[in-house]
């Protein structure tokens, strides 16, 4: 299917849209007039009714109108989001853990985590069924939540250390060659 035959019908409500790629213009206007009942049934249920048929190229042109530059800041930030579930992970399975104890943990390893980060990610991890919490009276305020790891949470933490030993070992033997060595195919 070549881009000139890629047509692309958008569903909105004014809130949320969706695209979803046709391979003609006749398939999205089928899908449009309900002769096709996944598409004339769920996407207007969900998503509101049909905004526009677009050919590929028009998406395209309007796509790269929102490109944005790479941003180191960017960038170290979603490579910190992603090891941080495994970090937060490490803290819980040496015992349960409070809060405010993974936020201090983290920020002495100097990766910084703020709690409206760490909240969302530990009621994420809960809800997998990962995670499973006790109060605990406090002397001084609220009773406090406890996380510890389930046997879940156990399971799935000893697949993301693997990956991260294989990630690590990767990563460490390509940065650790000096810019002057050959590369493997010269």
């Amino acid at each position: 299917m070549d881009s000139s035959s890629t047509y692309f019908a958008i569903y909105g409500n004014g809130d949320n849209f969706i695209i979803h790629k046709f391979g003609s213009k006749i398939q999205a206007q089928t899908a449009f007039q309900g002769k096709e009942n996944n598409f004339s049934n769920h996407y207007p249920k969900k998503y509101g009714t049909l905004v526009c048929i677009v050919p590929n190229i028009t998406l395209s042109l309007i796509s790269n109108r929102k490109r944005r530059d790479m941003n180191i800041d960017n960038t170290q930030s979603q490579m910190r989001k992603g090891i941080f579930e495994f970090c937060i992970l490490s803290i819980i399975r040496r015992g349960e853990a409070y809060p405010s104890d993974i936020v201090e943990e983290m920020r002495a390893a100097n990766l910084q985590i703020l709690e409206g980060t760490l909240y969302p990610l530990l009621t994420r991890l809960k809800n997998a069924e990962m995670l499973t919490y006790r109060w605990v009276e406090s002397n001084s305020g609220p009773p406090r939540k406890y996380f510890s790891l389930t046997e879940k949470g156990s399971n799935f933490y000893k697949e993301l250390e693997q990956t991260w030993n294989e990630l690590s070992n990767g990563v460490n033997a390509l940065t650790s060659k000096k810019s002057d060595e050959p590369l493997n195919n010269q």
